[in-house]
């Protein structure tokens, strides 16, 4: 209607016929202005359908939920699987159920309905695609006019990469725990192995020592009586003797003194340390070693000398001790600024896994060669067949000390 100033108003009118004799004679009737109900109701639309555009763009699951029968009055396309209704619920769209979930599909309303309060929950969403997704649910309540939960307001929170991270932390944690329980297990053997071996150089050291003095303390009191009483000749032939003992126990020290060091490694280098090793085990052991070398000793620094060193001596001695091998073959060479030591047997093999793995170390071995090359910044590897074998590889960097 346009009213006398020529402005449009939206109008409601109310007629009512007006009959008399049973005849209609004409008509009365309201007119209303509705023109700011009109603007009213338009601003309100709007508002709605902007509402509606700000949920559908959210990435993360949005419902308005019926606090009563479940029922969703309102969802974005992120929350559901299939086509909303008017009987929809929460559960039947994602879980396609009909009653309230429990467990890994529980639903924050109970509590928001119980406190009247902002509530949240860890919860089990599939996406459109099907996809099981973690969830963080969020619940708000809104209320009537006395203060009941009449509906929720649900919003979620895609936390699966985040649950993913928290898995493989924990995991990474629990393996952090057991390499502590083994390092501490592996350090406490070290020192007891080391403890020992300072007991069994002690010993052979006084025995060895100790015999010599009472050996050479003996023989000299003899030679003494032999010269008073004017026996020279028996007293050179027992000098004789001396001279070969003495040998003999000097050249049993210098093999404990090349048990702890060889002393070689300074002066020949690795390559003939090992190669002078080699061939006492070989006389000793009655087992074929078959060594190599591409390296000069310049090229390997003392520390580098004394981790390959103890390597092929630990190796060694586990192969004559365990693996019943006939034959051995090891490789000293130089490969892409690294030195390698390659050492393969053709023994009964080993369970690798066992052998390092867990965290209860029954020997250091195995174990001692690995951190030794780690302590270089090496790497150790080991590969081991049932009746054909194992082969040992270490790898050390070659620093600018070895250059």
């Amino acid at each position: 209607m346009i009213d006398k100033d020529g402005y449009l108003h939206d109008v409601e009118f109310n007629l009512t016929s007006l009959i008399k004799d049973g005849k209609f004679v004409g008509s009365q009737g309201t007119v209303r202005d509705i023109t700011e109900r009109k603007k009213t109701e338009k601003k309100i639309q709007e508002q709605i359908e902007f509402l509606n555009i700000m949920i559908e763009s959210l990435t993360h699951p949005f419902y308005v939920v019926d606090a009563k029968d479940y029922t969703i009055r309102l969802a974005n396309s992120a929350a559901s699987l299939g086509k909303l209704t008017k009987t929809s619920t929460c559960f039947s769209l994602t879980h396609r159920r009909r009653t309230p979930c429990k467990g890994e599909h529980a639903c924050p309303l109970q509590e928001v309905k119980r406190t009247k309060k902002p509530a949240a929950v860890e919860h089990i969403h599939y996406d459109t695609d099907g996809n099981k997704r973690n969830l963080e649910v969020h619940g708000y309540p809104i209320l009537d006019s006395k203060g009941n939960v009449v509906q929720m307001i649900e919003y979620a929170l895609d936390i699966t990469e985040r649950k993913k991270a928290e898995q493989k932390l924990k995991r990474n944690q629990e393996m952090l725990k057991a390499s502590e329980r083994s390092l501490k297990e592996f350090s406490r053997k070290v020192l007891s192995v080391r403890e020992e071996e300072k007991r069994k150089l002690a010993a052979n050291l006084h025995d060895a020592v100790g015999s010599l003095a009472v050996n050479l303390s003996s023989r000299l009191a003899i030679i003494e009586h032999e010269i008073k009483d004017g026996n020279l000749q028996a007293a050179l032939e027992r000098l004789q003797q001396i001279k070969r003992t003495v040998k003999e126990e000097v050249r049993a020290l210098k093999r404990i003194a090349r048990e702890v060091r060889p002393p070689d490694l300074d002066i020949v280098g690795l390559p003939g340390v090992l190669r002078t090793h080699f061939a006492n085990i070989t006389k000793e052991a009655r087992i074929k070693i078959d060594f190599s070398t591409s390296v000069d000793r310049e090229t390997i620094n003392d520390a580098a000398a004394i981790v390959l060193y103890r390597t092929a001596q630990e190796a060694l001695s586990n192969v004559i001790n365990h693996a019943n091998a006939n034959k051995v073959k090891v490789r000293l060479y130089s490969q892409h600024r690294t030195i390698k030591l390659n050492i393969c047997d053709d023994g009964k093999g080993l369970d690798v896994k066992k052998a390092l793995g867990g965290t209860k170390v029954k020997g250091i071995g195995l174990r001692g060669m690995q951190e030794r090359a780690k302590s270089l910044n090496g790497r150790f590897t080991i590969k081991s067949t049932p009746d054909k074998g194992t082969e040992i590889m270490v790898t050390l960097p070659i620093t600018s000390k070895q250059k």
